[in-house]
């Protein structure tokens, strides 16, 4: 079976002459991830629910090879929960983040293909739209869609555990290579929520310089429905101290909620009914991205 920098050399000869737009998140956008812990593991420091030292990434996953760390985070609330696979009884860590800086974005997955296929109720955003406009002498528009449709399909294959994870090789390569150059994350289609949602895998070294922590919520998830997960807050944590450490309210609100937003969420899609149009994030043109080929025949050399 090949390697993921095989896989990469592969890649290279396929992206001579590719190339696509890239984004940046307009300002105001909160993000959110989520993990699952014991009913007694409030975590402690901010640091706890970033990204994961490298070392405790033991598997390949979508964007990250065993071993390397990424900043993974949702555009909507409920979508964190579906990332984890929170089940009936898991307590949760919701958390929400803020740019201080919007983040440059390359992208991959959005195609009309790929949310069909996901069964997606939203239509797939047109990145391309301004790219088209650019006349670049090594840029065949028809060739470049078409390996545009190549990457998404195969970085968007639904990966079951202890089935298909040797598929996350391709994904990794084909991610990889899109985090190369002057982009601070990669941007794409939640496939745990069948494309209804957005995705980010963030450089570690953007986040400790741009992302701040808002607020967590430590919920107990009571069910799945139509309009989302259920969950029951057990406690809150709205402010870390300057030194990291997470301040938790130690009060739990009473009840059972559907869907609900933690404090201060601007954005939320997955409590809709599932006939109820989904919104992208807002976003805004940033510039274009050409793979450096050569640089990612060197780089996997070296390896």
């Amino acid at each position: 079976m090949a390697s993921i920098d095989d896989l990469k050399r592969r890649l290279s000869r396929l992206l001579d002459g590719y190339g696509h737009g890239v984004f940046s998140f307009n300002p105001n956008q909160f993000v959110y991830r989520a993990r699952k812990l014991g009913p007694h593991s409030r975590p402690r420091h901010v640091s706890e629910l970033s990204y994961p030292a490298p070392a405790l990434v033991r598997r390949d996953q979508r964007v990250n090879r065993a071993g390397t760390s990424v900043f993974y985070c949702c555009a909507i609330p409920e979508c964190t929960i579906y990332e984890i696979g929170a089940e009936v009884g898991d307590y949760v860590v919701l958390s929400m983040w803020h740019f201080a800086e919007p983040p440059r974005l390359n992208h991959v997955g959005f195609t009309d293909r790929v949310f069909r296929a996901l069964g997606s109720r939203r239509a797939a955003l047109n990145f391309n739209e301004k790219f088209a406009q650019i006349v670049h002498p090594i840029i065949n528009q028809d060739l470049n869609a078409l390996v545009g449709r190549f990457l998404s399909d195969a970085f968007t294959v639904v990966v079951e555990e202890g089935k298909n994870e040797h598929q996350y090789k391709l994904s990794i390569a084909i991610s990889e290579i899109h985090l190369s150059g002057e982009v601070d994350g990669l941007w794409y289609p939640t496939i745990a929520m069948h494309a209804d949602a957005d995705n980010l895998a963030l450089h570690p070294a953007y986040v400790d310089r741009h992302v701040r922590f808002i607020s967590a919520d430590f919920l107990l998830i009571s069910g799945h429905g139509a309009s989302g997960p259920r969950f029951r807050l057990a406690d809150r944590c709205s402010s870390a101290d300057q030194d990291g450490r997470l301040i938790w309210s130690g009060s739990p609100t009473r009840g059972t909620t559907r869907g609900s937003r933690p404090t201060r969420t601007r954005v939320v899609a997955s409590s809709l009914p599932r006939h109820a149009e989904v919104r992208s994030p807002p976003h805004i043109y940033s510039g274009t991205w050409i793979p450096s080929t050569s640089s990612v025949r060197s780089s996997c050399a070296r390896k």
